[in-house]
């Protein structure tokens, strides 16, 4: 009996022992998913608060812009919407600034127009056999919904026509 009852334990123990190692297992497992998601959770937490300076930092510009200025707005409301619209046209369109313009020369490659005022809406092949590439800046300002539209035209690579805003 006791030959019996010590095979009976000799047989169970490795299985007990290898039930607590899966269930170990599937605890590490489960914790590696609670940590992953922590992480991703804090990054969202972390851009929010990035969001919100900024968006801060919108509302102090714009107070201070009114105390330097001249001739105060009716309200603060209109102030803070002409804020925001020009914002957004920096944020959206940055090659609306005159400035960037005058930055680009001929000669130089598709990939420093692009570093200097941003990414094309289009680009066209032309038909002209001295023009490659045609990019095409064009948009509305947001402020006034004037339309605003430049071009960069390539040969081989290489400005060759600047057409600013």
């Amino acid at each position: 009996m006791k030959s019996l009852l010590s095979l009976f334990v000799a047989c169970l123990l490795p299985a007990l022992l290898l039930a607590e190692s899966a269930t170990n297992e599937a605890i590490l497992a489960e914790l590696k998913k609670l940590n992953a998601s922590l992480e991703r959770l804090e990054k969202r937490l972390d851009d929010i608060d990035q969001r919100v300076e900024s968006i801060e930092s919108v509302g102090v510009s714009v107070v201070q812009r009114a105390d330097t200025a001249g001739p105060p707005n009716p309200n603060m409301i209109d102030r803070m919407v002409e804020a925001v619209q020009l914002r957004q046209e920096s944020i959206r369109y940055p090659w609306m600034d005159s400035s960037l313009w005058d930055k680009l020369q001929k000669g130089m490659s598709e990939d420093e127009v692009i570093g200097v005022i941003g990414e094309p809406i289009l680009e066209d092949p032309s038909l002209h056999k001295r023009i490659d590439k045609v990019y095409t800046y064009r948009g509305r300002r947001p402020m006034t919904g004037e339309l605003v539209l430049g071009k960069v035209k390539f040969y081989r690579n290489k400005v060759i026509s600047i057409e600013a805003p």
